[in-house]
């Protein structure tokens, strides 16, 4: 395929999310807060916790290729590992909406990979194709989760025939000694949050759940050769920790709704509630699922 970017572009801005846009026509316009960025700090301070670990469990499965194209989707630290396989002769392209993970990507990336295209943009607004492999992990809300069925179709006419595509989502017990505790900090600033159901507000796909389920929707995607496994994962955390799980990852949008001088309010009340439950561990468990396109017969 034709060379689908420029070289990397450090003023590449990213595109805004109108998914919550007070100008949008509907007449639910409004009705949503803008969504929270995660917090730089925070997030690069997961590194070793999650981000790389779950760079390392998408590349063991789609296994980027010298002199392959590869589009990479959510965190970017599959990014810079992935330009090393593919060498001089092939490509990345790294779509990433948030700016603390374009940030700590552009600092793993350094000078050394001009193979590596770092974009800071929505997936939405992405228009180039086809790739060899097209890799997405825990970016959720990078694509939005209400739009998950659509953005998985779309990344999968993304891929060559004969080309692989992997997803690496949480899976859904992650992070579920955390949520109750959030919402207990958070609900008193916004209703909407104090109304849902903590079982409901996990970042995982909606109806995948666990490897079976997960295997079923890479099948009605079209996709043959599908492997889905669990990734089972405890790990603890004192309060500290626990907080930068929470604006270091996707568990950031749940404090949507809450002004930010209010947050260190919430955070002391979550400080409290998981110091009164005991809590002293999270659930980081993930699923990996992997498939190919099938070839042109």
């Amino acid at each position: 395929m034709g060379d689908p970017g420029t070289e990397v572009d450090d003023e590449v801005e990213i595109a805004p999310d109108t998914r919550n846009d007070d100008s949008a026509t509907d007449d639910t316009a409004g009705t949503a807060p803008p969504r929270r960025p995660r917090d730089v700090e925070a997030t690069a301070a997961l590194t070793e916790l999650i981000w790389q670990r779950a760079a390392d469990a998408l590349l063991v499965r789609t296994r980027p290729q010298f002199d392959e194209i590869v589009l990479d989707v959510g965190t970017g630290a599959a990014s810079v590992p992935s330009a090393a396989l593919v060498g001089p002769g092939g490509r990345v392209d790294a779509v990433l909406r948030d700016q603390a993970l374009a940030l700590r990507a552009r600092a793993d990336a350094g000078e050394a990979l001009p193979q590596l295209a770092l974009h800071r943009l929505g997936l939405a607004d992405w228009g180039f194709g086809s790739y060899d492999v097209v890799q997405l992990a825990l970016a959720l809300d990078v694509v939005g989760d209400d739009e998950v069925e659509r953005t998985a179709a779309d990344l999968v006419s993304r891929v060559r025939p004969g080309g692989r595509i992997g997803f690496l989502v949480w899976a859904g017990r992650a992070f579920a000694e955390l949520i109750p505790a959030v919402v207990e900090a958070a609900g008193p600033f916004d209703e909407r949050l104090g109304a849902a159901d903590p079982a409901d507000l996990g970042p995982s796909v909606r109806h995948v759940g666990e490897p079976g389920s997960f295997a079923a929707r890479l099948a009605d995607l079209g996709l043959t050769g599908i492997h889905a496994d669990e990734l089972p994962r405890t790990e603890p955390v004192d309060p500290d920790l626990a907080w930068s799980i929470v604006v270091g990852t996707e568990l950031v949008h749940l404090l949507d709704g809450v002004d930010g001088e209010d947050l260190p309010a919430v955070q002391e009340a979550f400080t409290a509630a998981i110091a009164r439950e005991g809590v002293d561990s999270v659930d980081l468990s993930m699923l990996a699922g992997v498939g190919t396109v099938p070839p042109v017969e």
